[in-house]
């Protein structure tokens, strides 16, 4: 039953997090439209993009029970972007796929991952159509399988959270384009530390590469 007790508030906690995102769009265009503009009569308003996206993604996972090799896998999903001058603010609600490759010694073939990825982004503008982004991301599980394992997901917590870096470049013809890294700082072992193997004390934590492609209808 611990396995499962943290999968019990993910509904809760994804309901809260989308809560946060939303109020930090609302704060942050708040901010920027207070912001005075020195001679101007009125107030210039900021700019609002919405896409999807669409790429590659190369993760792996830490511990001595993995191969700790980077395996590719697909991201996808939808993006909001508020802006203004060379300050902005990224949403994304992305999908990613991952594959992850045990030591005969823990267990035998692929586990295979699915996660909503939900990142938060904070971007500067480094100079004409480039932009720096970095932030926290939010990772609930959504399936996990492994068809020499009973129950793959049980051996993971149901979320976890990361850091986010990486580049965005704006493209003429409503395209996007972006690379990033994101670094695990929750430890996904969900198995008991009392297991005589050692593997519950084994400290499991996500890295990723990221690459992307996207189209903005605004």
């Amino acid at each position: 039953m611990s396995y499962f007790c943290g999968e019990l508030n993910t509904s809760a906690m994804i309901k809260r997090l989308f809560s946060i995102v939303l109020l930090s769009v609302m704060l942050f265009t708040g901010s920027v439209i207070a912001q005075p503009i020195v001679g101007a009569v009125t107030k210039k308003l900021p700019k609002v993009n919405v896409g999807l996206k669409v790429g590659a993604n190369f993760e792996s996972l830490t511990g001595n029970a993995w191969q700790n090799t980077y395996k590719g896998g697909v991201v996808f999903g939808a993006f909001a972007r508020v802006y203004k001058g060379n300050l902005g603010l990224d949403v994304e609600a992305m999908i990613n796929t991952a594959q992850f490759s045990p030591v005969d010694s823990f267990a035998s073939g692929t586990f295979r991952a699915l996660y909503l990825n939900v990142p938060v982004l904070i971007e500067y503008k480094l100079f004409h159509r480039l932009w720096l982004q970095v932030g926290p991301q939010f990772s609930p599980l959504i399936s996990m399988s492994n068809s020499a394992v009973d129950d793959p997901k049980a051996l993971f917590k149901s979320s976890y959270l990361s850091g986010v870096a990486g580049l965005q470049v704006i493209l003429p013809m409503h395209i996007v384009a972006g690379v990033r890294y994101v670094l695990g700082f929750t430890d996904i072992n969900n198995i008991s530390s009392n297991v005589s193997s050692g593997i519950g004390s084994d400290a499991w934590k996500n890295r990723s590469i990221q690459l992307h492609v996207g189209f903005r209808f605004l």
